[in-house]
């Protein structure tokens, strides 16, 4: 795609203000009209010790999960250009349409427009082939 760039890289140990919680396993951008595109993916599988209790007979990626999987992505997409993790300002819209099972690997992906003081993001996440949540959210250039 002509004006646009990509870089691959895995999340892991990238972001460690949200430790011991890994939201995502890898993230991918690209750059294309003004706008910053954010991919990440994630497996939801029995190593994530922290979700025994959600639900222990039915494991569910709890949505406020999915919420974090956003900020952990957009942080680890502006980490180089930003130096410090952007701020969750305002969660406008979150729409949930299908679970996210134990087993599954989830993507997000996310369109990043800059606005005074800060940026909009969009994202959608799926998880084969299927919506699962869309969220839109203002986030702020931290201290």
């Amino acid at each position: 795609m002509p004006g646009s760039s990509r870089r691959d890289r895995s999340a892991s140990g990238s972001i460690s203000f949200a430790a011991p919680l890994e939201a995502i396993d890898c993230v991918e951008t690209s750059v294309a009209q003004d706008r910053l595109r954010i991919h990440a993916t994630k497996r939801f599988d029995s190593q994530s010790g922290y979700l025994a209790g959600h639900f222990p007979e039915f494991a569910v990626f709890p949505g406020v999960f999915i919420v974090e999987s956003l900020v952990q992505a957009v942080a680890c997409a502006l980490r180089d250009s930003i130096g410090r993790p952007p701020q969750l300002f305002e969660l406008n819209s979150v729409r949930f349409f299908a679970p996210i099972l134990l087993g599954d690997e989830f993507s997000l992906d996310a369109e990043i427009v800059n606005e005074d003081g800060g940026f909009q993001a969009d994202a959608l996440c799926s998880r084969g082939g299927v919506a699962c949540a869309r969220l839109k959210a203002r986030f702020q250039y931290g201290p």
